[in-house]
């Protein structure tokens, strides 16, 4: 369940934001994401359950930034892990 939450997760990123592949990747990029959407790791991804059905899932992703920001300063590039907990219903 921990990679189709994950893959859920992916999913759900491209459709907010733009149809086409071409289109996310060129804007993850251009936000300084290494790789765009195949940058953006999931693997951490977990779906707790508690029963009955319900349970909460984890979302982890993790990816590597560079600065595209400001290219006249060279900060290198750092690795961004971000977190969401829901209950699922």
């Amino acid at each position: 369940m921990t990679y189709v939450a994950g893959e859920l997760s992916r999913a759900s990123i491209k459709n907010s934001i733009g149809k086409g592949n071409d289109a996310v990747d060129t804007y993850l990029t251009n936000l300084g994401i290494v790789d765009g959407l195949s940058g953006l790791d999931f693997s951490q991804t977990k779906w707790i359950s508690v029963g009955e059905g319900k349970g909460d899932v984890q979302i982890v992703v993790t990816y590597t930034m560079k600065n595209n920001i400001f290219p006249q300063f060279d900060f290198g590039e750092y690795e961004v892990r971000q977190c969401a907990s829901t209950l699922m219903w």
